[in-house]
């Protein structure tokens, strides 16, 4: 089943004429002429490919916020599984956890990278050891595809600065050419005044005068005949040039909030800044772990242990027993599973709320789609048929 199927069937018991205009603002930025817009081809399609691919990132940021959050889960669940096992058989997990702690305390004391991590931060990375590479490289794609993105953002911001200028200069000067429009009549009738009483006065020939005045009267007008006519000019094409400029700012924001909230995401489940951090701490990890492989003394009774507990963990079906290898000091310290738990709750209250936005922002595209279906019937094929080639061609 398509992510797309629900066009397949038209909606009659619902009236969308109350959102149209909110679509619109969303779409076209509110932009004076921005429905008229629609009724071109090329604006048809944008506006059906943005919303199918936003709906595309969305399903994606869903699963794999699913994925996670049934890990998270499952996790949850071997904590419940273990705190409430019988006292005889947590005695036994205890001893073995101890143990391993004692025989880890043991290894640390050959161990020159020791103090670079942290065991929780050490056991976390752990955790993702096998996607850590592959979330460095996406962390860093992400970082400079959203510094674009923001620079991006500031370009098409000072842009629209730029025409909202230009379109207000040019409205003043029309102003000001109303007020010239008014004054020349009547210096052209004071200069005509001027002229006859020089000649009924002096007795003057004024045929000069009067083409002089003439003239005069004529290249004003003209002047500002020819400076409205280039004024209106100026606001008709940053109208359009403005309402271009929204368009593609909004998308251009649309876009940073998606990807501030990927960047932000991998952030904190890190506890880091950037993807520099992130790797510094993968090499850390990375060194930290050859040293503890090469300098490790009780290597064969550290695994037997290890392996013995992950036995033991996997008789009462915990689902993951293999990380709590590197876990014993949760089993063995309630203060610290008890923080490990509180972590593993907040991550999944995170995970859900993100999968409930993505859902609903998905929902939203859907009814937005399907306004411009209702609003404009005449197009309801070629939107659909965008959409279902949309569909087929990302094989979802």
């Amino acid at each position: 089943m398509g992510l797309f199927d629900f066009f397949s069937r038209k909606k009659k018991d619902r009236n969308y004429e109350e959102d149209i205009d909110r679509v619109f603002d969303a779409s076209f930025g509110g932009a004076t002429g921005g429905k008229d817009d629609f009724h071109r081809p090329e604006m048809r399609q944008h506006f059906v490919f943005d919303k199918c691919e936003e709906m595309i990132e969305c399903s994606h940021q869903m699963e794999e916020a699913k994925m996670e959050y049934d890990s998270v889960t499952s996790y949850l669940m071997d904590i419940d599984i273990i705190d409430n096992l019988p006292d005889a058989q947590r005695a036994e997990i205890n001893e073995l956890a101890e143990r391993i702690s004692v025989l880890e305390a043991d290894r640390k004391e050959y161990q020159e990278y020791s103090n670079r991590l942290s065991d929780v931060r050490f056991a976390g990375i752990r955790m993702y050891e096998d996607e850590f590479p592959a979330n460095i490289e996406r962390l860093k794609e992400n970082e400079k595809y959203k510094a674009v993105v923001k620079r991006d953002i500031d370009v098409l911001s000072g842009e629209k600065a730029n025409i909202n200028v230009t379109v207000e200069e040019a409205k003043r000067s029309n102003t000001n050419l109303k007020k010239w429009a008014f004054f020349i009549p009547i210096i052209f009738g004071l200069l005509l005044v001027v002229t006859f009483v020089l000649k009924m006065q002096l007795y003057w020939d004024i045929t000069t005068f009067l083409c002089i005045d003439i003239f005069l009267a004529c290249a004003a007008g003209a002047a500002v005949l020819i400076k409205n006519q280039k004024n209106n000019t100026t606001i008709t094409q940053g109208k359009y040039n403005l309402n271009h400029v929204i368009v593609l700012l909004n998308r251009t924001k649309a876009r940073f909030v998606s990807i501030t909230n990927a960047v932000d995401y991998v952030y904190e489940k890190f506890n880091i800044h950037s993807s520099y951090e992130l790797e510094y701490l993968w090499n850390e990890y990375s060194d930290l772990k050859k040293e503890r492989a090469r300098h490790s003394l009780a290597t064969d009774d550290l695994d037997y242990y290890t392996n013995k507990l992950v036995h033991e963990l996997a008789k009462y079906d915990v689902n993951d027993p293999v990380i709590w290898g590197g876990q014993v000091e949760a089993l063995l310290n309630d203060k610290e599973m008890v923080e490990i738990r509180h972590g593993l709750n907040t991550r999944r209250q995170k995970l859900r709320a993100r999968i409930e936005n993505n859902s609903s922002r998905a929902e939203q595209i859907k009814s937005e789609i399907m306004n411009m279906v209702n609003e404009y019937p005449q197009y309801s094929e070629e939107i659909l048929d965008i959409v279902k080639s949309i569909d087929s061609s990302r094989g979802i």
